[in-house]
């Protein structure tokens, strides 16, 4: 007899439900996968969603409906699956009102719970967010639907809440596609976040962000940037696209970027600050506006075979006390890829301040002026690894010109072990001294070459003799 009991009550609520609104539901057997119920636009969704049993799936066929709706307990809202040009039938979207500040959804309550909403387009909230996740220990997912055109952000998730993203689009809202709040966490699978115009993610305090064959794309300034404490995980996804920087990775945050295509930001890729943390492994960092990894003030980086290339102004620039380890991997044809373009500094690596590099199995080549920049205090090891032919911008050729592979400027060190320095424009390595073409004498550092290094080939140019200028 107890079985029958779940089945009562939901006959209970339909006829209920059916008095107040003139709309009769369909019921249907409870499965997983299947229907509780099914409504049309019109039906007044905040009575069905507040007497509705725990776990119900509420079907709804193609329409407009209105929130603002509150969604306080385990529930599935299912709409119309897209159409074979991936538009949506299923809208949601405030009531008409002057009154600004209306989401569409808001999820919270204070119990464990799980709200899955499926093939929804959510729209145009009025100076709002598309959907809200608050207060209490919630899994949201959202599958095969949109979050586009919001008058703020797509959507706020703060506390402990989780949202899973999948097959789903975030787009063109006002501020952000998604704010990070508290210890929240979010997974992008098969998604887009494109368009947003504050950024696609702001991840705050200790969030967390987990992107999956997904792509962050053409948000403005960047495509996401993490703060606080938090932690982006990045696995076979695209960052592409955004008007300033791809991924920016400040404070106390860290990422683990793997398998993924970071290419084509306004001015860089990959923008570590403060005392971030960032693995790179097996990923392109390419075709950026100006530079392809900045690690700033205390951040570390370790790369591993991966490639940092066509960068159009620096492959890589380490400074402040920042750290970079670049293990098996290239960092090759950074420059200006225009030949009419207005010709500037491109580098393969810069080193500035007291930053510190490590470079194991490495190879640098092609790159603008130089493959390798050590300024001020900067250090760098260099052990295995290839340099050769940089100096390969047009410029090179002038007489007045001076690349090289190695440049050694002010009290910065270099140590190379077992390396090769061949075929480079001018010198192999060279320091800033009047002597080896530049108008000035002013490096003091140290030299350190250990094993058995090659220098073959250098002074392509012919402005030269000899393979290296050193004190």
């Amino acid at each position: 007899m107890l079985k029958f009991i779940p089945i009562y009550r939901v006959a209970l609520f339909v006829i209920a439900l059916s008095l107040l609104t003139g709309i009769a539901p369909t019921m249907q057997a409870q499965t997983e996968s299947e229907c509780t119920m099914n409504f049309g636009a019109g039906a007044a969704l905040q009575f069905v969603l507040n007497n509705a049993p725990e776990g119900a799936v509420i079907c709804l066929s193609r329409g407009f409906y209105f929130g603002p709706l509150l969604l306080a307990k385990s529930i599935t809202l299912r709409g119309v699956p897209a159409d074979a040009q991936g538009r949506l039938a299923t809208v949601f979207r405030p009531v008409e009102s002057t009154q600004t500040g209306r989401p569409v959804f808001v999820v919270q309550g204070p119990n464990e719970m799980t709200v899955n909403l499926e093939n929804l387009s959510i729209v145009d909230s009025k100076d709002f967010y598309g959907l809200i996740i608050t207060h209490g220990k919630i899994v949201v997912n959202l599958k095969n639907s949109e979050i586009v055109h919001q008058g703020n952000s797509g959507v706020i998730i703060d506390g402990g809440s989780q949202l899973n993203v999948s097959n789903s689009r975030i787009a063109d809202n006002l501020v952000y596609g998604i704010l990070m709040l508290g210890s929240s966490q979010v997974t992008l699978t098969d998604s887009v976040v494109s368009g947003n115009k504050a950024g696609g993610v702001l991840a705050i305090e200790a969030s967390s962000l987990a992107l999956i064959n997904s792509q962050l794309k053409e948000n403005d300034p960047y495509g996401a940037a993490m703060n606080g404490t938090s932690h982006a995980t990045i696995q076979q996804s695209t960052i592409s696209e955004n008007t300033e920087i791809g991924l920016a990775v400040n404070e106390l945050s860290s990422a683990l970027i793997e398998d993924s295509k970071i290419a084509g930001n306004g001015h860089a890729g990959l923008v570590a600050g403060g005392n971030a943390e960032v693995k790179i492994n097996r990923t392109e960092i390419s075709n950026h506006g100006e530079i392809g990894l900045v690690v700033n003030e205390s951040a570390g980086v370790s790369v591993i075979e991966s490639k940092i290339s066509r960068n159009r102004q620096l492959g890589v620039l380490v400074q402040g006390t920042g750290e970079l380890q670049l293990t098996d991997t290239q960092v090759i044809d950074n420059m200006p890829t225009d030949p009419t373009s207005q010709r500037r500094f491109s580098v393969g690596i810069v080193l500035n301040g007291s930053s510190v590099a490590t470079l194991t199995r490495a190879t640098i080549t092609g790159n603008g002026f130089y493959g390798i920049a050590l300024l001020e205090s900067s250090q760098a090891e260099v052990t295995s690894s290839e340099i050769n032919q940089n100096g390969a911008d047009p410029v090179c050729v002038n007489v007045q010109a001076v690349c090289t592979g190695v440049l050694l400027g002010a009290k910065s060190q270099l140590k190379m072990t077992d390396s090769r320095v061949a075929n480079n424009v001018d010198w192999g390595v060279a320091a800033f001294l009047k002597k080896c073409g530049f108008n000035e004498d002013t490096f003091t550092g140290i030299i350190n070459f250990q094993g058995s290094n090659t220098f073959q080939g250098n002074n392509q140019s012919g402005k030269h003799q000899g393979e290296v200028c050193l004190p």
